[in-house]
């Protein structure tokens, strides 16, 4: 016996170890008592940094909102909706609201039950594993009475019946073998046509029962004509009685509230859905009324009073649908075809936003519209073949018209397009019977054939300012007399404004200006307008290009240009082209004057030994080129220069090929403008400085577009060659990189004024997911080198890297080189990125620093809204920074960086002050994949300041790109224990920044701002690679202080309390450089509660502490700095409740009884082995799992990614559910050391 019970006593103890062991890190996140390591788990085991999830609201798992951080240049799209089913055989979905045929559906492809065969009929003697199965089958399966039943579950589930079945009455109950089961459904396909094409089945009596019936029950089913006792049925489920052509009435449904995907499409004949109350519908899908001809319903009021969803094509092609549709205030949308061919007569449009393509399309008996301020969108052929008749109002809400929205519509008279109007879309208007159009000033492109034959309009025609293109055919066959365009019109589309018989005026941009923007008339863009007597373009006449199809004009009518260029000369009077002046000039300094507008037909070569400065002394002419000049249009030779003065216009869209200047010496631009040109090469820019040097004081150049392979817009710097920026402006150009600059090859680029803006790249599509640069603004490779003191970089974009600049390697091989970018000021502010909205670094260390200037409001589509670094080894360094006001939709507001990113965040830089939407505000560090990557960050920042770090979600392991997060926001009325500072940390943090309000404005004199960027993770900064903050806090004569809080007099207080620490100078000068909220889990270097030790000071200084005011008690401070001070509060008399506070709690905190708690994730570094020292793991290959070579982690601890909104949480056991079993155990392990210890004696 008493062997017997010392094995008993043995196994309870290893089952209280073992069960305490596999349940420490539940209770580990719960009890939190402050230490280092925020929470961390210490088993080393993955699955203990990340749970199993539990069914709670809280974020809790790891987050896969986003793909793996690949630096994928796309954007993070929205996941796809699925289409909803089709009944087989018919399309879901059909592209035209045109009525769906009524054809037999085929055999479904999913979910066709098998053959039930009764097991009478089962031969005995067979037992192949096939029909072993089958016979295993048929115990549960059954017919009787023809009607064929399963009952697996223990309930009948109706399945089928025999083809000679007329007439089904389901029963309540059915007996087979001496048993009784209750019948509780039909199931999917049960009677299917595509299953049962020679079922004879007219009618069906459900007998009043609460069925569960699933999808295609009765589709097509074609003999059907009434189905009864349908009154205990709540859904009516998808395609239950599609194509049911015979189908006459269905009843009782009374209790419906809710009608699924086409599930009376095509019943041709139903009449009657008896007892359908439809103000009761909480759910309408798709198509489920779709061409139903026989059946009628008048609209009201109150008809969709409880709806909550309406799908697409919900009632279309059903005539009989009639009256006023009035939606529930919570739908806004009206859906794709939803009323399309119906006889309703109107809309209550008081809360709608958008109207959906179709959505009233050949409605013939909605005559009037009379839309409110809510709408924004008219969709695709909203109003298409409609009864809409008179003058058509539109609100100035309205920012979109789609096409064929009132195509071939009857409406009539004045027309006036809402003032926010941004897309008029193709045949928007065409056919109908306006008589005068007016345009806003938002409107920048009129769609093709957009008033496309409507005879009526007439009179005079006026395009606004604002308007940039006019489509092709837009206002062909109109009957309007005069046109005036304005100055902001570029394009005239092909037959824009042909057979126009009335026209006789057109005036292209304002009168008497000459600011015409015009570029190109297309084909035939006036063809057959044979009327006209007057045609004047505001322009210069070598600035358009007139498509080669000419002017259909009447003979003898000329058109006429505000400036004509009408030869080589440069001088009035001379018969002297610019390149004879050139060759004429003496060696040295030469200036040329031209004065008037010429034509260039050749290169345009300066020798070695001249300096030629050409100017037209601010008259604005125009220099154009002939067609298909070669280029370049200048070229500069070693030891030569050339200065462009005054406010030449070079417009360059004739140069076929070539830049516009070669600079081999020197080249300086002063003033004028360069711009429409088009580059075909890959290594040119418009001025392609090759070994040489370029200036640019002023002037712009603009609109410049390289082909798909080329790598520069405007400026090439290559082969040791140098520009330099200081005024001037470099706008809207396009290339594969470095929309404004590309600097390779040794060359260097410093800007110290001017604006480089608007510009675009895109990179090649098929190398999309790999590091990228675009450099929307500037792209640097190699050797190059960048140096930025001042000016502006704004507004570029780029679909790959670094959307104002961005820095790269000719090679993955190289880890060190890479581009050069030093920032000591200027501004990087509005650019758009996949990643790293400002800046982009694929760069080795220290070749890109930043240390001065503005990196502001910019945006990333993935990562790094303000700063990004490519993977490990790239790296970057940010000194003298305050990192605040930026915004991550997902985590890590001031900065991310990912598990194989290295972060040193030292004194250099203050980060607080940060958002982001789901975790960690300030900071997220990820769980590092090994040791090769770490964590570092400071206590102290910029200016001298303190901060204090606490926790904000969890960080552990999960995706193995994205981590995982859980747990709780920070919260400064339950803030938890302060983090401290880390150095080669590879845990992982979430963290929230508490600074000082002193030691903000501090750290606001920082040079570097890198402020109110945004991307959904690193709002501020991101990285897959190493970011540098130096700044050490190492003192020689380091001192530390402790505070302790005491309640006196009170049960009940706040959660926390905000103390400051006070640092006095010699002087006197009292400054609050630290902020700490006290709390019962915050504790001092004994780890005494309710205390805080402020260590690593600066002992220069003296220190002591304040509390901010507590409401309800009175405050007051004992003790010294070298015995730490006590801050006590004593309940005041009468006063209030310390905000309603907090009862003192027990040693233990008692566990939530809630049984959803959050899950909190105890943040743990995964051990992994270290990756080989020479392997370089692209963004796009990070891996998602751990390397082959390590221990795989056993299913059972196997971490799971469960989309946030579907976060299961009643899975996973805590403290508080498995406290009574844990203490049986503890008991009884206590009983068993008890019976040990006395047999040792006794021993």
């Amino acid at each position: 016996m008493s062997k017997k019970f010392t094995r008993l006593m043995a196994i309870l103890l290893s089952l209280n170890l073992t069960f305490s062991t596999g349940t420490f890190a539940a209770f580990a996140a719960e009890a939190e008592d402050g230490s280092t390591d925020t929470g961390y788990s210490e088993s080393g085991d993955p699955a203990a940094s990340a749970p199993e999830a539990e069914d709670s609201d809280t974020e809790s798992t790891p987050d896969t909102s986003s793909p793996a951080p690949t630096e994928s240049t796309g954007e993070n799209a929205e996941p796809s909706v699925p289409s909803e089913p089709s009944a087989p055989g018919e399309s879901a979905s059909p592209s035209t609201p045109e009525a769906p045929a009524e054809t037999a559906p085929s055999a479904p492809a999913e979910k066709a039950p098998a053959a039930e065969v009764p097991a009478e009929e089962k031969p005995a003697e067979e037992k192949s594993a096939e029909q072993v199965s089958v016979a295993a089958y048929a115990v549960t399966a059954f017919t009787q009475d023809s009607i064929r039943y399963d009952v697996s579950s223990g309930d009948a589930v109706v399945t089928g019946c025999a083809d000679s079945v007329t007439k089904l009455v389901i029963p309540e109950t059915v007996t087979y073998d001496d048993k009784e089961y209750k019948v509780v459904g039909i199931q999917e396909h049960a009677f299917d046509w595509a299953n049962h094409r020679s079922l004879a089945l007219e009618t069906v009596d459900l007998g009043g029962l609460p069925l569960e019936i699933g999808e295609y029950a009765f589709r097509g089913q074609k003999s059907l004509t009434t189905v009864d006792g349908m009154d205990n049925i709540t859904a009516i489920g998808n395609y239950m009685f599609t194509a049911c052509s015979a189908l006459t009435s269905v009843a009782d449904l009374s209790k419906v509230t809710s009608v699924g995907i086409q599930a009376f499409m095509n019943c041709s004949s139903l009449t009657t859905l008896e007892g359908l109350n439809f103000s009761a519908l909480t759910s309408i899908r798709q198509e489920a009324f779709n061409n139903m001809k026989s059946f009628s319903l008048e609209l009201g009021e109150h008809t969709f009073d409880a709806l909550e969803s309406l799908g697409i094509r919900a009632f279309a092609n059903t005539t009989g649908i009639t009256g006023t549709v009035v939606l529930p205030e919570s739908i806004t949308e009206i859906p794709e075809n939803a009323f399309s061919s119906t006889g309703i007569t109107g809309v209550d449009w008081s809360h709608i936003t958008v109207i959906g393509k179709s959505a009233f399309s050949k409605c013939a008996g909605l005559t009037k519209l009379h839309l409110s301020d809510s709408v924004t969108s008219i969709g695709e052929s909203a109003f298409s073949g409609s009864g809409l008749t008179g003058e058509l109002q539109l609100p100035n809400s309205i920012t979109s018209i789609g096409n064929n929205a009132f195509k071939d519509v009857k409406i009539e008279g004045d027309l006036v397009l809402p003032n926010a109007l941004n897309f008029l879309g193709t045949y928007a208007f065409r056919g109908t019977a306006i008589s005068s159009v007016m345009f806003p000033g938002a409107l920048k492109n009129i769609g093709n054939y957009a008033f496309y034959n409507c005879p009526n309009l007439s009179g005079t025609l006026i395009i606004p300012e604002g308007v940039v293109s006019i489509g092709t055919a837009a206002f062909t066959k109109t009957g309007i007399e005069k046109l005036e365009l304005a100055d902001s019109v570029q394009t005239i589309s092909a037959g824009a404004f042909s057979t126009c018989a009335k026209l006789t005026s057109v005036q292209i941009g304002e009168q008497g200006k000459g600011k015409s923007q015009l570029q190109t008339i297309g084909s035939k863009a006036f063809n057959k307008d044979t009327n006209i007597t007057y045609f004047y373009i505001e322009a210069c006449s070598a600035d358009v290009a007139i498509d080669s199809n000419p002017l259909t004009i009447p003979a003898g009518v000329a058109v006429k240009f505000a400036v004509t260029v009408d030869g080589k000369n440069i001088r009035e009077g001379e018969e002297t082209t610019l390149q004879q002046a050139v060759d004429a000039a003496a060696e040295g300094n030469t200036t040329i004057t031209a004065n008037k507008s010429f034509i260039i037909d050749g290169t345009v070569t300066i020798p070695s030994g001249k300096t030629i400065t050409l100017t037209d002394e601010g008259k604005g002419l125009s220099v154009v080129f002939k067609n298909g000049f070669a280029g370049p249009a200048f070229r500069v030779e070693q030891d030569a220069a050339l200065i462009l003065d005054g406010s030449f216009n070079f417009s360059c869209f004739r140069i076929a090929k070539g830049s516009f200047a070669e600079v081999n010496g020197a080249m300086t631009l002063n003033g004028g403008t360069i711009t429409r040109m088009s580059l075909s090469g890959s290594n040119m820019g418009a001025i392609t400085v090759d070994g040489g040097s370029f200036t640019m004081g002023n002037g712009e150049l603009s609109s410049i577009s390289a082909s798909s392979s080329a790598n520069c817009g405007a400026v090439y710097v290559k082969n040791g060659g140098k520009f330099a920026m200081n005024g001037g402006t470099i706008a809207d150009n396009t290339a594969k990189r470095g929309g404004g600059v590309c600097v390779r090859e040794n060359g260097t680029f410093t800007m110290s004024g001017g604006t480089i803006s608007g510009n675009s790249t895109a990179v090649a599509s098929d190398t999309i997911q790999k590091p990228n640069a675009g450099g929307g603004g500037v792209f640097v490779e190699g050797n190059a080198a960048f140096e930025m003191t001042n000016g502006t970089i704004t507004g570029n974009k780029t679909n790959g890297m670094g959307g104002g600049v961005a820095t790269a390697v000719l090679s993955e091989n190289d880890t060190v080189g890479g581009g050069r970018f030093h920032m000591t000021g200027g501004t990087i502010s509005n650019n758009t990125a996949s990643c790293g909205g400002g800046v982009y670094s694929w760069s080795g260390r220290d070749r890109v620093v930043l240390e001065g200037g503005n990196i502001v409001n910019n945006k990333a589509r993935r990562q790094g809204g303000g700063v990004y670094v490519s993977h490990a080894p790239w790296s970057i360094t940010i000194k003298n920074a305050l990192i605040t006001a930026n915004t991550a939709a997902i985590q890590g507001g001031g900065i991310w960086s990912c598990p194989v990113g290295t972060v040193s965040l030292g004194t250099d830089a203050a980060v607080f002050g940060n958002t982001a939407g789901k975790s960690a505000d300030d900071a997220a560090f990820l769980l590092k994949w090994n040791e090769t990557y770490s964590t570092s960050f400071s206590g102290k920042m910029y200016g001298g300041g303190l901060v204090t770090w606490y926790r904000d979600t969890s960080i552990g392991a999960g995706d193995q790109n994205y981590g995982a997060f859980g747990g709780d926001r920070y919260d400064a009325a339950n803030p938890g224990a302060p983090v401290k500072p880390a150095s080669g940390a590879t845990n992982g943090y979430g963290l929230k920044a508490v600074v000082s309000a002193e030691s903000k404005a501090l750290a606001e004199t920082a040079p570097l701002k890198i402020m109110g960027n945004t991307a959904e993770r690193g709002g501020g900064v991101g990285t897959n690679g190493e970011v540098i903050i130096p700044g050490e806090d190492t003192l020689e004569n380091p001192v530390s202080l402790t505070v302790h809080k005491v309640w006196s007099g009170a049960s009940a207080y706040p959660t926390a309390v905000t103390v400051n620490l006070i640092r006095i100078a010699k002087d006197g000068t009292r400054t609050a450089i630290g902020t700490v909220l006290l709390s019962e889990r915050s504790t001092d270097k004994d780890g005494k509660t309710w205390s805080y030790t402020f260590a690593n000071l600066d002992g220069a200084y003296t220190y002591t502490v304040e509390e901010e005011a507590v409401d309800g008690f009175n405050t007051s401070i004992s003790g010294s700095m070298a015995d730490g001070f006590t801050i006590t509060n004593s309940k005041r008399s009468g006063g209030g409740g310390g905000g309603g506070g907090h009862h003192k709690p027990d040693p233990k905190p008692t566990p939530d009884p809630d049984p959803k708690p959050p899950v909190d994730i105890p943040d743990q570094p995964t051990p992994l082995d270290p990756l080989k020292p020479t392997e370089n793991i692209p963004d796009s290959k990070v891996p998602t799992t751990k390397p082959e070579t390590q221990t795989k982690t056993p299913d059972k601890t196997k971490t799971v990614n469960i989309p946030d909104s579907k976060t299961p949480t009643s899975s996973v056991p805590k403290t508080g559910d498995i406290g009574g079993l844990w203490a049986a155990l503890c008991g009884l392990s206590a009983m068993g050391l008890a019976y040990f210890g006395i047999r040792r004696k006794h021993d």
